[in-house]
């Protein structure tokens, strides 16, 4: 609730004050496309995603532990860098993608829905559990019968 006894809109400003980028700190972090449109039902949109994920790996932004790119959505269970900002790593894969998308499968229009979810682990937290459930998601969905099944994926642990 705000000062004001509304509840903040998803996306709203006001629910990124206080967020904390804790260099070496476990993240998950969700955020949806537009509309919810099931855009990564085409592989190759969702590889793009895939590939920009990757990049933020290697330069160092982050250290993915886990992560599914469903549908519509995306689940990311990150280890955020030394100089990086949960922002910035939001950006930079949704903008990069969405550009390369638009270009490269001819999409016209957005990607994503503003804004983003993330959710601090705790030391306590089973890290391992967590990505578990992460990668599950597809079969709790019912997308199919074994995680092996749906292609857009992975974990550190498997």
């Amino acid at each position: 609730m705000t000062q004001y006894g509304k509840r903040p809109q998803p996306g709203s400003k006001v629910l990124r004050i206080g967020r904390w980028s804790e260099p070496g700190r476990y993240y998950i972090l969700t955020t949806v496309t537009h509309l919810r449109q099931p855009l990564f039902q085409d592989f190759r949109s969702g590889r793009i995603v895939v590939e920009e994920m990757r990049r933020l790996d290697r330069d160092g932004y982050v250290n993915s532990l886990a992560w599914v790119l469903m549908p519509d959505h995306l689940h990311w269970l990150v280890e955020i860098g030394e100089d990086s900002l949960l922002s910035k790593i939001m950006m930079y894969v949704k903008g990069r993608a969405a550009h390369r998308i638009n270009h490269e499968v001819h999409h016209h229009g957005r990607i994503w829905n503003k804004g983003y979810h993330d959710h601090a682990l705790r030391k306590e937290d089973d890290v391992k559990n967590i990505a578990r459930y992460i990668v599950t998601n597809p079969l709790r969905a019912g997308l199919v019968q074994h995680i092996g099944e749906y292609p857009l994926w992975d974990a550190v642990w498997f």
